[in-house]
C-alpha cells in the first residue's frame, strides 16, 4: 500500500514539474521542501515587498496570489491566525486599490 501512494505521489509530483522534489536514498524516501514553490510562500514575499513599495501591481498581485480562507476545510486550531493573517493582507490589497480607483474618479 505505501509503494501504491507513493507512487501516486510520485505521478502527481511530475504532472506539476516537481520529478527532482522526491528522492531516494538506502531505500527511504525524502521529499525536497526546498525544491517546490508554495502560493503562501509567494503571498508572503509579495507582501513584504507591497509594505516596502505600495504599488498597484503589488496589490493585485496579492489579490490574485490570495486564493481564499487559508486550508479551507481543514478544522485545526493552529491554522486560524493564518487564516487571519491572510484574510487581513487580502483586504489590505484590496483598500489599497479602492483607495486608488477613488483617487481617479
Amino acid at each position: 500500500m505505501i509503494a501504491v501512494n507513493l507512487a501516486h505521489l510520485k505521478k502527481d509530483l511530475e504532472a506539476a514539474g516537481l520529478e527532482e522534489a522526491i528522492i531516494c536514498r538506502d531505500n527511504h524516501y525524502i521529499i525536497c521542501r526546498d525544491k517546490m514553490e508554495y502560493d503562501i510562500t509567494l503571498l508572503e514575499k509579495t507582501y513584504a515587498e507591497f509594505q516596502s513599495q505600495n504599488t498597484e501591481e503589488l496589490a493585485a498581485q496579492l489579490l490574485t496570489l490570495y486564493k481564499g480562507e487559508y486550508l479551507s476545510g481543514f478544522e485545526a486550531l493552529w491554522a486560524a491566525p493564518q487564516r487571519i493573517r491572510y484574510r487581513k493582507i487580502h483586504d489590505e490589497a484590496q483598500a489599497y486599490l479602492n483607495n486608488l480607483s477613488a483617487r481617479n474618479l
